[in-house]
């Protein structure tokens, strides 16, 4: 299902969302057309889509977040193949700056690139590795937060797919909890 038009549905259906996506430059016609979808929404930047429990906390707590998602990417843009974060899993990042490296850091220490596989098959599982950490940590966060949204919380994610010239996308939801 498309993802776009998926988040827009969730937020006339009274949702409010928070998602992590990956911070790639590659991915902003994609987050602005979610920004543009609605009043709010709390979109988290990071690495990969690296989830961010810190993010979670204030999502679920102060902003009364009801609706997660995760969204990797990947393409073949300007001639090279993308996400870069998950393609450094295979083939190192000791080039990028210190704060990268660390993010890289953690990602390794929740995924190992799967060399039988393609790029793209990759970063799918990792969206899936991180659907199934939002999974796990949601409802762990709704027994110890104080103040936390309780009841269903909608949890999904996706991939968005970029064009080789970086200017369109397709974005499409993989999993859902709905």
């Amino acid at each position: 299902m498309q993802a776009v038009p998926h988040i827009k549905d969730l937020i006339d259906q009274g949702k409010k969302v928070g998602i992590f996506s990956c911070e790639d430059p590659y991915n902003t016609p994609f987050h602005k057309d979610l920004l543009s979808s609605a009043d709010y929404i709390h979109l988290i930047p990071k690495a990969s889509g690296l989830v961010v429990p810190a993010s979670l906390d204030l999502g679920l707590q102060a902003k009364g977040i009801n609706a997660w998602g995760i969204f990797g990417h990947y393409g073949n843009v300007h001639g090279h193949e993308v996400c870069a974060a998950i393609s450094a899993l295979n083939t190192g990042y000791e080039h990028f700056g210190p704060d990268l490296r660390q993010d890289l850091d953690s990602l390794s220490h929740q995924y190992t690139y799967q060399t039988e596989k393609s790029l793209r098959e990759n970063v799918v599982d990792w969206v899936k590795v991180q659907y199934d950490l939002l999974s796990k940590l949601i409802p762990e966060k709704q027994k110890t937060l104080q103040g936390a949204v309780q009841g269903d919380i909608v949890i999904f994610a996706g991939l968005v797919e970029n064009s080789e010239d970086a200017k369109s996308y397709k974005a499409e939801i993989l999993f859902s909890s709905q």
